[in-house]
């Protein structure tokens, strides 16, 4: 997120707490797999369970303790007992990409999809994502974003015009990206997340890319929320495991994916972003957001944009999204969020139903 003071996304923010459970070693990057069931309802089944009230949690402990009080707050992941070598990195993005895949599209073959899972690997050596982002760690989350939502990043970063790295920042900031006096732009992820998942790095770079000049908008940041919040979507799909892992920045991604799987309509069950199927999409909770789109605010319209321009990386994700291509001349405005409010294509309605389930929320049976 651009760190601007008229922007904030509620209920992600606050880090105060007290730690009841230590960090699960599954924060640690492993070639370890874990396996999704895939659903045997009907379109007709799947849709009439989405079309119902969001859906609440059966952990509390998955999510914010600012949004269920009761909830256990969790610590950032602790550094493993030696720095991860660039060859245990790619095995581990080749094993999930594997599985992400394979989860998103199950017809794909075996073969094909190890191929795809091996060239998304290789990208932790490109000699460009090297430049721009010298930090392993970080670079393995960019290489993770190849076939997903936020394909298009991977370019975006091979262009030259980013540098990222890891940076001392506020608690409640987890990244943010900021122009700099020579045309370029700068992402820093908080150092506090340097230990944490690559999937989960990997969604702050879906939106940090996103903001590629100093002009921000409303618009800009609701985008780029919903792609981050989708990209993770993919990644807990393909891996029921990774919603459990017991560290402060899981708790963020599951609390922001919630919010975003949880917002539906009620006539065909399928996400939105600005128009949900009731009144809290925190089911239960001590706050209440009645739309995804409504928890970034304007504090002070005058520090923010009405609309700013798009780009390459802006256009990508919304094809990706809808299947809808709105050209060169897209932008962050109401004509980009009405399109990714009312035509997502991404997941099928039981791919939205496992992802619900890996996140432990309350899925009725019909």
């Amino acid at each position: 997120m651009l760190q601007l003071s008229t922007l904030r996304y509620p209920n992600t923010l606050s880090t105060t707490g007290t730690t009841a459970k230590s960090v699960s070693t599954t924060a640690t990057p492993s070639t370890s797999t874990t396996t999704t069931s895939t659903t045997s309802l009907t379109n007709s089944q799947a849709q009439s369970i989405l079309k119902q009230a969001p859906f609440a949690p059966t952990d509390i402990n998955l999510f914010r303790q600012g949004t269920y009080p009761n909830a256990v707050a969790y610590q950032p992941a602790a550094a493993p007992a030696k720095p991860l070598t660039t060859t245990q990195l790619k095995d581990f993005a080749g094993t999930k990409m594997y599985q992400l895949y394979k989860a998103m599209n199950p017809s794909i073959s075996s073969a094909t999809a190890a191929l795809q899972a091996q060239s998304a690997a290789n990208l932790i050596s490109d000699p460009k994502l090297t430049k721009a982002i010298p930090d392993a760690r970080l670079r393995t989350a960019a290489a993770m974003l190849k076939g997903t939502a936020a394909n298009g990043a991977i370019a975006a970063l091979q262009s030259g015009h980013f540098k990222v790295q890891f940076g001392a920042l506020d608690p409640a900031t987890m990244a943010q990206s900021q122009p700099m006096s020579d045309g370029t732009q700068s992402i820093t992820v908080n150092s506090r997340y340097q230990n944490e998942d690559p999937r989960e790095l990997a969604s702050l770079l879906a939106h940090e890319t996103s903001h590629q000049d100093g002009t921000n908008s409303l618009p800009e940041e609701q985008a780029a929320y919903s792609l981050e919040s989708m990209v993770y979507g993919q990644y807990v799909l393909a891996d029921s495991s990774l919603p459990l892992q017991q560290t402060e920045l899981t708790q963020r991604r599951n609390q922001l994916l919630m919010a975003r799987m949880n917002d539906r309509d009620a006539t065909t069950g399928n996400l939105r972003i600005l128009t949900a199927n009731g009144t809290n999409l925190y089911p239960n909770g001590a706050t209440t957001l009645p739309n995804f789109a409504s928890a970034v605010t304007v504090e002070n319209p005058a520090g923010v944009q009405a609309t700013s321009a798009g780009n390459a990386y802006l256009r990508s994700y919304v094809k990706n999204l809808t299947g809808k291509d709105l050209g060169a001349s897209v932008n962050y405005d109401s004509n980009t969020l009405n399109t990714i409010d009312s035509s997502q294509t991404l997941f099928s309605l039981q791919q939205l139903i496992q992802i619900d389930k890996n996140l432990k929320l309350n899925v009725p049976t019909s």
